[in-house]
């Protein structure tokens, strides 16, 4: 089934009354329709389960680092650490009002003690305020351990959640980055295990991959969709998960999106917009 929607001056309202395959469902979307769409079931964090596995995760008797900035942006000068420089045994707190921020000559892991990464912390606190740039055109995020984020954080290719992480977008004014160059297409990756829990700001991708058994929670705040340089004809959203939720979705004027949805029944609202498309 092809679903094509355009700018005019419609709504429909369909429910699908029987699961469907990816490779039997394909939406198309070019500029100036709102689409809005949950699935047949939740599965959300409260606030409490929230802090609790905060605090658990971060207290795991390591060794915390706090950025103080003091001298540059290097992430391997000792001087803008108050307790050395980070490695995957370290705990990263970034927090705001500090003289400089963290940019990154390469990609940045998490708690990633099975892959390879130029710089790596076992968990990051980013503040309000606060922010860090892996400015390298290939550099990545690869998180396995858990990032709590008020502040900004810009990573020039590809986010990748793996098993077991969690990403805690809890500020209005957070806001996560992916694919910041023309020669960088930002991908963003849930694999089977990982977690996403949005209570505000902003997540921008270029294309969005969410695994079976990976865990949306858009309690508030926007995924933007969004283009920077050369993209491909159709960037991808491909949602293989029954129970990932969204609060609001946005897909700028220049992208055309296509959906790939899962085995699961799911309910979608279509209403013209003018600028972009909000789900």
């Amino acid at each position: 089934m092809n679903l094509v929607i355009m700018p005019h001056s419609y709504d429909i309202k369909r429910r699908l009354q029987k699961p469907i395959k990816p490779k039997d469902m394909k939406i198309s979307i070019s500029t100036g329709a709102i689409l809005i769409f949950m699935f047949s079931s939740l599965n959300c964090l409260s606030q409490d389960e929230l802090t609790n596995k905060v605090s658990g995760k971060v207290s795991r008797n390591r060794t915390t680092t706090i950025w103080t900035g003091n001298i540059n942006s290097s992430w391997t000068e000792p001087g803008n650490w108050n307790n050395g420089i980070p490695d995957i045994s370290i705990n990263v707190i970034i927090p705001a009002s500090r003289p400089s921020y963290p940019i990154l000559d390469g990609s940045l892991g998490i708690d990633t003690s099975s892959v390879t990464i130029p710089y790596s912390c076992a968990s990051l606190i980013l503040a309000e305020g606060a922010g860090i740039t892996l400015d390298a055109s290939s550099a990545d995020l690869h998180n396995k351990g858990q990032i709590d984020l008020e502040g900004s954080f810009h990573v020039a290719d590809d986010i990748i959640l793996h098993n077991g992480s969690i990403l805690n977008i809890t500020h209005e004014a957070a806001e996560i980055k992916c694919g910041l160059y023309d020669g960088s297409y930002g991908k963003t990756f849930l694999y089977e295990g990982s977690t996403v829990n949005q209570y505000g700001g902003d997540f921008f991708t270029e294309e969005l991959h969410l695994d079976n058994g990976s865990q949306y929670n858009g309690e508030a705040g926007y995924l933007k969709i969004y283009a920077s340089g050369s993209i491909p004809a159709t960037q991808g959203v491909t949602i293989d998960d029954p129970d990932s939720y969204f609060f609001h979705v946005y897909i700028a004027p220049d992208v055309t999106v296509e959906l790939v949805d899962s085995d699961y029944d799911w309910n979608c609202e279509y209403n013209s917009m003018g600028a972009g498309f909000w789900i």
